[in-house]
């Protein structure tokens, strides 16, 4: 009958499944425990339970959950002069920040964490605090800045003879003084490095100085020291989890590369893929795993380029189509994991996400017990903790395997490539190709597939020359004051760059319909405008134009049972929905046009056009059309909706139709048409497309 207890011990437990790679049941768990709390007024322990939960929210990718929560939770610490705890969680809310892109706010959120961690003579932390500040201001471009945090983070952690700490700013140092130009600088900062690794005595402390020496031999183009230095180092680099894997391997391609070597380049260059893709983070969020793919997208363009140069262009198809996202299969898995009737039901899928995830937790538990003094650490538990690893990745391999012989639609659908590029031309149909695209740092590579085969041409363009003229384009577009000279220049420009070697190879000659499958920025170019310049057509006038987010799911829609018509379907019946006539007074005539035009259409108008009654119509066979307002949320896309009267006021009838809520509805209809804003479209233009 203490429910003060009860409550402690649902939130360490809850703390353990975060811990573990379960957030989700964390969440319900810590629900319980914070109700427990608020019954008996014990703040103190709320507060831990908020972070927890903040902790969890971020981990399963619900960033403005995440955010609430933990701005309750520093808000509550500040109200009772908990400043340790104050300090902690807003040092959490950084961190979520700061993965999730919104750099300004992190550089604010940890300042403030630095000065309460001064104030308390948290030595440690403060510096801590000062090298993440110093990582961000280099990873927004400002050396200045970066190198005055890496130096102060420095003399803080000196000053308490923190050795780890010291080797982690030294590592940065060198990388930034090197940057900088400051050669000498750098090469001192790195002899200390190599000093302090030597006294810890650690294996995660020694790769961290041979990935940061060989990074630097990479950028002086030294390609031969880039080898010998990650030579000497294999089987510390290989012994750890995936997460130090992919970089090395990706400086051994451009290293073989930059020799000559081909063959050991493109097996370097696969490796770093195979890592990457093993990744996960001990909490398990799917957003951030999806940042770190798209920050480590050179291991991907290695393998494109390295095959390329090879010449063994199906390969380098194949890479590229993998670049392209897991994170909603991987989404699915994380949240299905439990269900019984979930959507993704191949069981080995599961099993290689959960030790994918136990070998992310069991690297971070062996970092983090290797980062003390040699003499206090406990060698049985290391010992432990090395020989699960080494059986986890095992495990991971043998599981694995036997996924890549049991490729099914579904999974192909969501980002598992089940079959090659031969596949995907057996599936064309003669008067179609597909064109394939991935942007590297300074070109743009096309593949053209056709059922004779396929080719590749490569554009020389800076990524973010061509970021620019996509989003310039589509300013041209929505603006009612633009030239339609000026249209046709941007778009006649792209064009060049994307459409016209294929067509001047004769390989689109005979073909009336493009099967497109976009990559990075060029997810959000409409390519219907772009303007052949010989003939003044826009693209649209010339081919059919299918838009596919990879080659996989095209293969999966066209050969697996998906693309099996239903016999009973029709496109006759059918609702349209408006909900929102005052804001959207043109949805009426939609709706009206959708009636006229549909044998037995309905609508469903104003508080009509609620969400339950929208789910009842996608479980029929009938056409659905919904015109209302679509909101996108960049920061963690499965949370985009659509905008529906509110019905019973609770999910799933609380007039938000979530992505994440359609992976588990039934959808049988046979057509349904989405006219709303904000769809198929990036953040603001004054960002980054993300």
């Amino acid at each position: 009958g203490d429910f003060r207890l009860v409550g402690a011990a649902v939130s360490n437990l809850a703390g353990l499944q975060v811990w573990t790679g379960d957030p989700g049941t964390a969440i319900t768990t810590l629900q319980r425990a914070i109700h427990y709390f608020d019954s008996l007024d014990i703040a103190p322990y709320k507060i831990n339970a908020l972070g927890q939960l903040g902790t969890a929210y971020a981990a399963l990718g619900e960033i403005s959950s995440a955010i609430v929560v933990l701005d309750s939770a520093i808000g509550l610490a500040r109200e009772l002069g908990m400043r340790m705890e104050q300090a902690s969680n807003i040092e959490v809310l950084a961190e979520v920040h700061r993965l999730a892109g919104n750099h300004t706010r992190a550089l604010s959120l940890y300042g403030q964490a630095e000065e309460l961690n001064e104030e308390m003579g948290l030595i440690e932390q403060t510096g801590a605090d000062q090298r993440s500040r110093a990582e961000i201001y280099a990873a927004v471009g400002d050396s200045t800045l970066a190198l005055e945090f890496a130096r102060r983070a420095l003399a803080t952690h000196e000053s308490v003879e923190s050795r780890w700490e010291e080797l982690s700013d030294h590592v940065l140092l060198a990388d930034l003084e090197h940057r900088a130009g400051n050669r000498d600088a750098s090469r001192a900062h790195m002899a200390a490095a190599k000093r302090l690794a030597v006294d810890c005595d650690a294996r995660t402390a020694w790769t961290d100085v041979v990935l940061a020496e060989a990074r630097i031999a990479d950028r002086d183009e030294r390609p031969r020291d880039v080898l010998a230095v990650l030579r000497g180092a294999t089987a510390d680099l290989s012994a750890g989890g995936y997460d130090t894997e992919w970089e090395s391997e990706v400086l051994r391609a451009r290293a073989y590369s930059a020799l000559g070597q081909g063959d050991s380049a493109v097996a370097a260059a696969s490796r770093a893929v195979a890592a990457v893709e093993r990744v996960r983070s001990g909490a398990g969020s799917g957003m951030l795993r999806a940042t770190y793919a798209s920050m480590r997208s050179e291991a991907y363009e290695a393998h494109v380029l390295t095959s390329l140069d090879l010449g063994d262009v199906e390969a380098a198809f194949d890479a590229a189509d993998r670049s392209r996202g897991r994170s909603l299969l991987e989404w699915i898995v994380a949240r299905e994991a439990g269900d019984g009737e979930a959507t993704v039901r191949n069981s080995n899928v599961r099993e290689t996400e959960r030790l994918l995830q136990l070998v992310g937790m069991l690297t971070t538990q062996l970092r983090e017990e290797e980062s003390y003094p040699p003499g206090e650490r406990d060698t049985e538990l290391l010992e432990d903790l090395r020989s699960r690893l080494a059986e986890a990745r095992s495990d991971y391999e043998a599981v694995s395997a036997r996924l890549d012989e049991s490729g099914t639609v579904e999974l192909a659908l969501l980002g598992d490539v089940a079959k090659g590029a031969g596949h995907i031309r057996d599936c064309l149909a003669p008067d179609e190709a597909l064109l394939l695209f991935f942007v590297a740092a300074d070109e743009v590579v096309k593949f053209v597939a056709t059922r004779s085969g396929i080719d590749a041409f490569r554009s020389p363009v800076d990524r973010d020359v061509l970021a620019r003229r996509v989003r310039i384009g589509r300013d041209l577009l929505v603006s009612p004051n633009s030239e339609m000279d000026d249209v046709r220049l941007v778009f006649g420009d792209l064009h060049d760059i994307l459409v016209s070697s294929a067509r001047a190879a004769g390989h689109l000659a005979d073909k009336s319909r493009l099967v497109i499958v976009p990559h990075g920025v060029l997810n959000y170019l409409p390519y219907a405008a772009l303007v052949d310049r010989t003939s003044g057509r826009f693209l649209i006038e010339d081919y059919d134009i299918q838009l596919i987010p990879s080659a996989a799911a095209f293969s999966a829609l066209r050969s697996g049972a998906a693309s099996a018509p239903d016999a009973e379907s029709t496109l006759s019946g059918g609702v349209a929905f408006a909900p929102m006539l005052e804001s959207l007074p043109a949805s009426r005539t939609e709706a009206r046009a959708f009636r006229a035009a549909v044998e037995r259409g309905q609508t469903q108008t104003g508080k009509k056009a609620t969400e339950a009654r929208v789910r009842d119509a996608l479980a029929e066979r009938s056409i659905v059309h919904v015109a209302t307002h679509g909101v996108l949320n960049p920061r963690n896309p499965l949370f985009s909706r659509i905008d529906l009267a509110i019905g019973r006021g609770e999910p799933p009838d609380d007039g938000r139709l979530e992505v994440h809520e359609l992976l588990n509805m039934p959808i049988r209809s046979a057509l349904v048409f989405l006219s709303g804003c904000e769809t198929g479209v990036g953040v603001a233009g004054s960002t980054d497309f993300a």
